[in-house]
């Protein structure tokens, strides 16, 4: 049994004979109390893996580079460990209460976020390590955080300092049932009316939108009119602006919907060329824009949400007509729902006083 398993998992993770492993981890459900010993000695002995015995783990809880991984017959939950989590806490409060981070703090930064994040919720935190990476790699940095990795030095504190239910990952041990197909989201902005996004659910053929007016926009709703000059009615946000709010409120109101109907990806189309690239970036370089941007990605990092971005023409988005005030035209064996009264996006209380 023993050899069954440990054969199936060199195979899967590609493994080759005698190659040298500084950790190994081996996820199984104890049958009797020789399957340790068995698989220690048939990776050491017949495999010819170099093992640190002292790093060999049994039994239901174990600590691996600071992931506290929890067995069970339903599958393992990853967490990262209380003491790991206040330790990079406080290491991100002492480079943002002195301004300084010197290229070896920023690449020793860099890879242990990095195994946390990839652990945890793979891409969602990938943009907010770019700063630090960039740092690390740039041997002429001056030592003072500059506006951006500051930015994202405050990202992680603010995900770090979370309760420990968005710090865990469940993995079951049933294969990953693909039946649901993704969900569909379209958001979109006008300066004539405000915001709008709609949510469509493939497998009920059932579909959600909200149409939310932003102050100094043009009183009126209909089809799209010539813009004047400028782009925007007089104390209306800027176009750009307008769009990622709208994929940011449709994150935040649609995701949690999305989590209790049992959907776990997601596809997000959007037709602004530079919304999208900011979005996807994790940064827009702008002062307002960017507390929306850095807000998403920390829900999404908490849901640990599988959501893809992509582009969207303007003659086909869905969103199109909600974000002029109208609903959106959909298929006949489609059901309709409207929900009102969505507020615009409010800057949450930021964690730390940097």
């Amino acid at each position: 049994m023993a050899r069954v398993i440990v054969v199936v998992l060199c195979k899967v993770l590609a493994l080759a004979n005698g190659a040298y492993m500084d950790d190994y981890g081996a996820v199984y459900w104890t049958v009797d109390e020789r399957l340790p010993g068995d698989v220690w000695s048939f990776l050491r002995d017949v495999l010819g893996f170099h093992l640190h015995e002292e790093k060999w783990h049994t039994g239901l809880q174990l600590i691996y580079l600071g992931m506290q991984v929890t067995f069970s017959r339903a599958g393992l939950d990853l967490c990262l460990s209380a003491n790991r989590r206040a330790k990079y806490i406080a290491y991100i409060e002492w480079y943002l209460d002195h301004d300084s981070m010197s290229v070896v703090e920023a690449a020793e930064l860099a890879g242990r976020l990095s195994w946390s994040c990839n652990a945890l919720f793979g891409r969602c935190g990938r943009a907010y390590l770019v700063p630090i990476l960039r740092r690390a790699s740039n041997p002429e940095a001056r030592l003072q955080l500059n506006g951006r990795l500051r930015s994202a030095l405050k990202w992680w504190h603010r995900w770090l300092s979370s309760p420990a239910g968005p710090l865990t990952r469940s993995v079951p041990a049933a294969p990953r049932q693909r039946s649901v197909p993704p969900a569909v989201t379209y958001s979109d902005a006008s300066t004539k009316f405000g915001i709008g996004a709609v949510l469509l659910l493939p497998r009920e053929r059932v579909a959600y939108f909200f149409r939310t007016r932003a102050e100094g926009t043009a009183n009126r709703v209909g089809p799209a009119k010539r813009v004047p000059a400028g782009g925007s009615p007089s104390g209306a946000r800027p176009i750009d602006f307008l769009e990622v709010e709208a994929a940011v409120v449709a994150d935040a109101l649609f995701g949690p919907m999305l989590q209790q109907a049992g959907y776990q990806e997601e596809v997000s189309f959007v037709d602004n060329n530079v919304s999208l690239a900011w979005i996807t970036d994790g940064c827009a370089f702008r002062d307002d824009v960017d507390p929306l941007i850095e807000d998403m990605w920390f829900c999404l990092a908490c849901r640990q949400a599988y959501k893809w971005w992509e582009r969207v023409s303007s003659t086909s988005n869905v969103a199109d007509l909600p974000s002029r005030g109208l609903p959106p035209t959909l298929p006949s064996d489609w059901t309709l729902h409207e929900l009102k009264g969505v507020r615009r996006w409010q800057a949450p209380v930021n964690a730390g006083t940097w």
